[in-house]
């Protein structure tokens, strides 16, 4: 289990250049809206992305926990062949 967490960690810290480049579209406009001190854009930021944060949590929480109750050899076919299609769209 902490090897788990300490893979989706290290992961996330390796995207951090990503979703810098993929969040500032929403952050740099909602605090250019407003002329605020460092202080509270620090904090605006912060609010903002300890809320991403809680969602993808609970997002991953919520789909891990079905994809252990879900683990039989019907739905690992279904995945494996759902996995083939959605390939061959992103070839297309």
């Amino acid at each position: 289990m902490i090897s788990v967490t300490l893979q989706g960690l290290m992961l996330g810290l390796a995207t951090g250049l990503y979703c810098l480049g993929y969040c500032a579209p929403v952050f740099v406009p909602f605090l250019m809206s407003e002329e605020k001190g460092l202080a509270r854009s620090t904090w605006v930021i912060g609010e903002l992305a300890l809320g991403r944060l809680a969602g993808y949590l609970l997002v991953g929480a919520a789909v891990g926990y079905l994809g252990a109750q879900l683990n039989s050899a019907y739905f690992q076919k279904t995945v494996g062949v759902t996995m083939v299609a959605l390939s061959a769209i992103l070839l297309l």
